[in-house]
């Protein structure tokens, strides 16, 4: 008779019924916060020689211990600052989301914009009595401008509707104070039904995926962190693109104006601040 094989050993012993793990959160390298679930209720059969078996206290979770059962992982700022990302992730495109501070905006500007001299304000002959969600569901179609300034919590939306400007910039402010000047975060539930109470609409939608901010009439030029030239590229261009064949580069980005849109391969350079002038001493 041919003896009957064992079958080999396992190399980790379990015990009945452990709790082994909870949900654990990862980082993904485009930002994005991803569950990976661990294994529960293993039932072990055999262990490795010499390496000490834990008890089962250390291997559950502490009472004290908040649990991470819940269907979304919340990020680090999430008790102050809701995650600005509303878009589907597009193939092409490196994403629209940067940072979680919503105290930090961009803006693409007009060719007559000078924002380290003047800061922000809305285009001259602005009604006043324009609302916000009038700003925002009418947008450009306005015959008259509003007082309303626009502004978006993602540099790379911004930067995608600068390339399409000749001559394109982006400015990067410093968000005013409620006591400096009224806004409103539409990525911000609580900011954003008082703009729109019934939570919904495709002009609210629209604003919540370009993660725009309003600002009321000005942004100070003490707000004014730094501005960029943005150049729309070939892709090909936009691939090879590096600190040495571009002089000057400070980023590239791929993103959407729109989610409809196809994302747009932008180079950013930096624009210094003009030196102060002063008169010439003979003329005085």
């Amino acid at each position: 008779m041919i003896p009957k094989q064992q079958k080999p050993r396992s190399s980790v012993e379990h015990s009945d019924e452990e709790f082994i793990g909870q949900l654990h959160r990862q980082e993904s390298t485009t930002g994005d916060f991803v569950h990976l679930p661990s294994v529960v209720g293993i039932k072990r059969t055999s262990r490795i020689e010499g390496v000490p078996k834990l008890s089962d206290s250390k291997l559950k979770p502490s009472r004290k211990q908040k649990p991470l059962l819940s269907s979304t992982v919340e990020s680090p700022y999430a008790a102050s600052v809701p995650n600005p990302r509303k878009r589907k992730r597009h193939d092409l495109s490196d994403g629209e989301s940067d940072n979680e501070d919503s105290n930090i905006l961009y803006r693409s500007l007009r060719p007559d914009e000078n924002p380290f001299k003047n800061g922000l304000k809305p285009p001259a002959g602005f009604d006043s009595n324009i609302t916000a969600s009038h700003h925002i569901t009418s947008g450009s179609k306005l015959k008259t401008p509003s007082k309303w300034i626009s502004t978006t919590r993602s540099f790379k939306v911004a930067s995608a509707w600068a390339s399409k400007i000749k001559n394109g910039r982006v400015v990067k402010i410093r968000k005013p104070t409620q006591d400096q000047a009224e806004s409103f975060d539409l990525t911000n539930p609580e900011e954003a039904r008082r703009i729109f109470p019934n939570e919904a609409g495709s002009s609210l939608n629209s604003a919540k995926s370009s993660q725009e901010v309003l600002i009321d009439q000005h942004v100070s030029p003490d707000n004014i962190l730094a501005v960029y030239g943005a150049t729309r590229v070939t892709v090909a261009r936009y691939k090879a693109a590096t600190s040495d064949s571009e002089p000057g580069l400070f980023k590239k980005i791929r993103s959407r104006t729109v989610a409809q849109s196809s994302p747009i391969p932008v180079l950013l350079f930096p624009i210094s601040k003009p030196e102060p002038t002063f008169p010439d001493l003979d003329e005085l």
